[in-house]
């Protein structure tokens, strides 16, 4: 590999951190407002698309809740 790929396998990395840390953000913020209503796969689903989306916590629980209801439609409609 040379000096243009290890310089763009360190971005990789870095990126790769800066994405663990935004998903523990999200994730820890997700739990802790709504970890007692033991839908623990709504809201890791909806911490990894936000994750892919966007780069800060600001505004995850407002896209949660709409998440939140959309999750709840299709696991409705999935067991009909």
């Amino acid at each position: 590999m040379g000096a243009i790929g290890n310089h763009l396998h360190l971005i990789n990395l870095i990126m790769d951190e800066a994405k663990l840390k935004l998903r523990r953000e999200v994730l820890k913020i997700l739990m802790s407002k709504y970890g007692h209503e033991n839908n623990n796969k709504a809201i890791y689903e909806c911490a990894d698309e936000w994750c892919e989306k966007y780069v800060i916590s600001a505004g995850v629980v407002d896209y949660y809740n709409a998440y939140k209801q959309s999750f709840i439609n299709k696991s409705l409609n999935d067991n009909t």
